[in-house]
């Protein structure tokens, strides 16, 4: 009798826990990054999350909601949008909250070399001209056997929803405060045309990237332990991330993407310097802000919390 009663006061604990937990999934706080409105009498509002990278939706009858959202982005305030359940994409209410600001407690990391990896405190330096590495430069890794280690070190014990951003984050800043690597990232972003043909749930996703010595050039190699088993090469990794495998667009601006956001390009490529956190802020810069040369406290601190722990 008492193993019975232990066993049903169990499970209702459980279910209360489940309960609880499914209540805080249906609710969502963000800042909106983008609010595509639909282009057919049949389509729904895609509405771009910032904090979680999703896409969200809105039947072409919530326009209140969507003009709600859109006030949000022009006054940059964060939102509060509440769902049916946690696995539904459709918004069924809209509050708007706070003011967002970007964070700018700056930071610079000391550097500590870990002895496993001795040699790469001693990296080169990419002299290259790649515009699109905006005056950045990226260390050289001398083979893709340090790449493979480098990988191999890469916590992948995120929390289940942790977001892609936010692990990337972590990565780049391991292997600088470790190892002294700059490293830079990599952004894929979804189309319109890609994100309605094939209802994707997330419109981009990020990566740290690398060169590496390849002879007497040099290949950008993508460490994402969250799709691949060992580095890949970039378009390798596109392949891992985009349903029709269609090659993407590299673009060197925010406005480049706009352009391209409503084209017949499914996909568009950014790379950037590994001090950048989320689209946002590459949007800033592009817009005349000051550029990314240090790590932000209170990013590095999100990016851990995101596994577990943090810094600051």
């Amino acid at each position: 009798m008492k193993t019975k009663f232990l066993k049903t006061v169990t499970m209702s604990l459980f279910a209360l826990t489940s309960t609880l937990a499914f209540a805080a999934d249906n609710v969502v706080e963000t800042k909106i990054f983008k609010v595509v409105p639909p282009q057919k009498a049949n389509q729904d509002y895609l509405i771009l999350a910032l904090e979680n990278g999703k896409v969200f939706k809105l039947s072409p009858e919530q326009k209140e909601f969507a003009y709600d959202l859109q006030k949000s982005i022009n006054e940059d305030l964060q939102v509060k949008l509440t769902f049916k359940d946690e696995e539904s994409a459709f918004i069924q209410s809209v509050e708007l909250t706070e003011k967002y600001q970007l964070p700018t407690d700056i930071i610079v990391t000391p550097v500590a070399p870990s002895s496993s990896l001795a040699p790469m405190s001693r990296f080169s330096s990419y002299e290259g001209g790649r515009v699109n590495y905006d005056g950045f430069r990226p260390s050289i890794i001398p083979s893709m056997s340090v790449a493979n280690q480098l990988f191999e070190e890469m916590p992948t014990n995120s929390k289940r929803r942790s977001q892609c951003f936010k692990r990337a984050h972590r990565w780049t800043y391991d292997m600088h405060s470790k190892h002294g690597i700059n490293s830079m990232k990599i952004f894929v972003f979804y189309s319109e045309r890609y994100m309605r043909e094939y209802d994707d749930k997330w419109w981009f996703h990020v990566a740290p990237m690398v060169l590496v010595q390849e002879g007497s050039s040099y290949e950008e190699i993508v460490l994402d332990p969250t799709f691949a088993e060992s580095p890949l090469a970039q378009q390798d990794w596109v392949n891992l991330t985009i349903m029709n495998k269609a090659p993407c667009r590299e673009v060197d601006s925010y406005q480049e993407y706009e352009s391209y956001m409503k084209s017949s390009e499914f996909c568009m490529l950014r790379k950037v310097s590994m001090y950048h956190f989320q689209p946002l802020d590459i949007e800033a810069v592009d817009a005349g802000g000051a550029k990314r040369t240090n790590w932000i406290s209170s990013e590095i601190s999100m990016a851990q919390r995101d596994f577990g722990w943090s810094l600051f």
